[in-house]
């Protein structure tokens, strides 16, 4: 310490080791060199105050790291929030979800929001398999997919219902298709047939009183028109007016054009005969048919009648 005189005899004690505090710290004390420090002035101290991390909000601007966005005060993510979808403050229906940032319906598992409700897809025929989707009148959504509702003995075909037993485009099963030369038939693709009625009135008749067959020779004949242009197989159905045979058989053969189709025998006590013949093919469009008896009935032993209009010959 050392006390330094004044000119006005006053004096004023110095300390050589203390620090000037009238500016700002000067950094750590240093030793006596012998000469005084210099007094710098380094302006007044900044006022920090309380500020610390806070981010000044005086903008409204709340320093959200994008896609969020600042709704109410809160950074929100409105691709999925409920109060804020898409946008700030647009608010989702109740029973509604957040999604992509629109606002749709939430449906359980199995259903799928379609014009504003839940649907199941695999069963609703107006959005059949998918949203809009709808079937057309008389179909069912099975499965999600749109199906024909057909009567019985019918099955959906290409948008149709059909009858895969006579249906020559689906013949037995859907896109089965016949050829030009054949026809459905129990759902088998055959030949094209055509049936005619065999003997009919005005075909031409020998036999015994007109009607009574038993002699070689006993006959009734006649011509069809057919629509096809050649037939190789014939079904003949005869239904027999009154059959006396008792002790024999009648010996038939069966003709078209000529041509043998087959032979067969009308038995005691036969009311139907049913034969299936195969021949060589034979053309024309007109067919001259002939049933003719190749033996005489052994004598005593009956005869046999045919009616018209009642027998039949289905030609393929």
């Amino acid at each position: 310490m050392l006390a330094v005189g004044c000119a006005n005899g006053g004096g004023l004690e110095f300390d050589a080791n203390r620090r000037d505090t009238r500016g700002v710290d000067a950094g750590p004390e240093r030793r006596d060199s012998g000469e005084d420090a210099p007094n710098v002035d380094v302006g007044p101290r900044p006022d920090v105050g309380d500020a610390g991390n806070d981010v000044d909000m005086s903008d409204g601007a709340m320093g959200c790291v994008a896609p969020l966005l600042e709704c109410a005060g809160i950074c929100t993510d409105v691709s999925a929030n409920v109060a804020h979808c898409g946008s700030c403050g647009n608010a989702c229906a109740s029973g509604e979800a957040c999604a992509s940032g629109t606002c749709a319906l939430e449906c359980t598992a199995g259903m799928a929001a379609c014009s504003g409700a839940c649907v199941d897809t695999s069963t609703d025929p107006a959005h059949c398999g998918g949203c809009g989707v709808a079937c057309l009148a008389g179909e069912m959504c099975l499965g999600g997919t749109c199906t024909l509702v057909c009567p019985p003995g019918q099955t959906p075909c290409s948008g149709a219902c059909v009858d895969l037993s006579s249906n020559s485009a689906h013949c037995g099963t859907c896109g089965r298709t016949c050829a030009p030369t054949e026809s459905c038939m129990s759902g088998v693709c055959a030949a094209a047939s055509e049936t005619t009625i065999f003997p009919a009135a005005g075909d031409p008749r020998v036999a015994s009183a007109g009607e009574y067959y038993f002699r070689v020779g006993d006959s009734v004949s006649g011509s069809r028109s057919l629509g096809l242009s050649s037939v190789r197989h014939a079904d003949l159905v005869l239904q027999l007016g009154s059959n006396g045979l008792t002790c024999d058989n009648a010996d038939v053969r069966f003709t078209v054009n000529g041509v043998s189709a087959g032979n067969f025998a009308v038995t005691p006590g036969m009311t139907t005969s049913t034969q299936s013949f195969d021949f060589p093919a034979v053309s024309g469009g007109t067919y001259a048919l002939r049933l003719e008896l190749t033996r005489t009935v052994a004598s005593g032993c009956g005869s046999f009648t045919l009616p018209d209009g009642v027998s039949r010959v289905t030609f393929r």
